[in-house]
């Protein structure tokens, strides 16, 4: 949870590079609460595990789907996108005519 840290200005951040390094799986959410992280962005989130927990941009995203899913024991039904798993998607007009 990388934005405790961050709500606190403090200078540390969970040691994230060496738990993969180490073959650990890491799971990232917000924290969100009003004492240390008032924060519920998740690009925010995986943007702070790149700077401070110098994760790359695909652990940083399977960290906060898949990995995350499995914390909470719903590994084998959410956080990827595969025919055994369900999504929810949403889709955001682009104002351009443009459909995704």
């Amino acid at each position: 949870m990388p934005g405790t840290p961050f709500g606190l200005a403090h200078r540390d951040y969970s040691p994230g590079r060496a738990l993969i390094d180490q073959g650990g799986a890491l799971a990232l959410a917000t924290d969100l609460n009003p004492g240390t992280s008032w924060c519920e962005n998740m690009q925010m989130m995986l943007a702070l595990a790149c700077r401070y927990m110098r994760l790359l941009p695909a652990e940083a995203l399977v960290a906060a789907t898949l990995n995350a899913a499995y914390a909470i024991g719903l590994g084998r039904i959410v956080g990827s996108l595969e025919v055994s798993t369900r999504t929810t998607t949403g889709c955001c007009p682009t104002g351009s005519g443009q459909t995704w």
